[in-house]
């Protein structure tokens, strides 16, 4: 047998390994027979292991199990499933209590969206990462949490700074994201942590031949259009590792922005490109290989590259093509707000 003890086993299935039905139910009845309380298996995992078992690839082992073994079934799963909700449970309640506190997000973070969120959690089965597909602020403070210098605090600091010169509707249509699905959540927030940076700010949202990039600002003197466009996390296909093959798929979510809000634009332009953990500085290095042969690419004067869609840790990229290249006034105070160091291709 390759896996000759439970917590082996455990972690073999937590990978995602091949294991027989045969060897599955002989490894793992001999803890069983002595326990069939989930805690106690537990307990002897961990004591196996040096630490505690992932809790949902206990949950996920224990339940086949169960599917397999009908004459000793494990007991306490639905109390340790319980367990694993009553975390989640207590985030809702601490970030509910933290929206309470601020005047922007608590019109559209609303009781009836915590409920939903309620639901959603009291029927997560607890053998997977605990996912949704429609309450993308609460896995952000999930990961993010609620302190005073959390992102959502940033997020309504953010609002606030934008309420004073965008139109009531263009601000309410912004927050009207932030109770959806991830995608729409991460690409408004970014959207909106990035504008708030600028401290002149002409125009919110204006009207382009080619539609509405995301302000009309001024930067050393000089006006310039703003639009912003956050990745999400992707994954890189199968074989050897290949930047180009990353670095298209970043030039095509460029290539939405330079080919749609920004074409018809007639004066300098940055387009604000927010990263994810999954993103290589080889992928960037042949996304703008790919965007310095594509004469549509000229209408930016420049990318602000951002680490994560929470808007920091910028890297400043400026177009040797550009149509209408920002002054070097425009670029010092760029670097200056973003804290930015200028991207080099190695």
């Amino acid at each position: 047998m390759k896996f000759q003890s439970p917590g082996k086993l455990l972690m073999a299935l937590d990978a995602d390994h091949d294991v027989s039905q045969e060897e599955f139910v002989t490894v793992l009845k001999s803890v069983v027979e002595s326990s069939q309380d989930i805690y106690v298996i537990e307990s002897v995992i961990a004591e196996e292991l040096g630490f505690n078992p992932p809790p949902l690839a206990l949950m996920r082992l224990l339940k086949m199990w169960n599917a397999l073994s009908s004459d000793m079934p494990i007991q306490g799963l639905e109390a340790y499933q319980d367990d694993l909700r009553t975390h989640y449970l207590d985030e809702i309640t601490a970030m509910q209590e933290t929206i309470e506190t601020l005047p922007f997000l608590r019109t559209v973070l609303t009781p009836e969206w915590f409920d939903e969120v309620v639901n959603e959690v009291v029927t997560w089965q607890a053998t997977t990462t605990f996912t949704t597909t429609k309450h993308g602020a609460f896995i952000s403070h999930l990961q993010f949490g609620a302190a005073e210098n959390s992102l959502l605090h940033q997020i309504e600091e953010a609002f606030s700074r934008i309420s004073h010169v965008a139109r009531r509707r263009r601000l309410a249509e912004k927050l009207r994201d932030m109770p959806g699905n991830l995608d729409a959540y991460i690409s408004t927030v970014f959207e909106i942590l990035v504008t708030s940076r600028f401290p002149k700010i002409l125009d919110y949202e204006p009207q382009l031949t080619s539609g509405r990039p995301e302000a009309r600002v001024e930067v050393g003197a000089q006006p310039c259009l703003i639009e912003a466009r956050a990745t999400r996390d992707m994954t890189q296909g199968g074989g050897a590792f290949d930047p180009d093959e990353i670095g298209w798929v970043l030039t095509q979510k460029a290539q939405e922005k330079y080919d749609g809000q920004l074409s018809g634009a007639r004066e300098a332009a940055v387009l604000f490109f927010g990263l994810n953990l999954n993103v290589h500085r080889l992928h960037v290095q042949s996304m703008l290989k790919f965007i310095s042969k594509d004469p549509n690419a000229n209408v930016l004067s420049a990318i602000m590259f951002s680490e994560t869609f929470h808007a920091q840790s910028f890297e400043l990229w400026i177009n040797p093509n550009a149509n209408f290249p920002l002054s070097a006034e425009a670029i010092a105070e760029l670097r200056r707000l973003f804290s930015a160091k200028d991207f080099r291709c190695e």
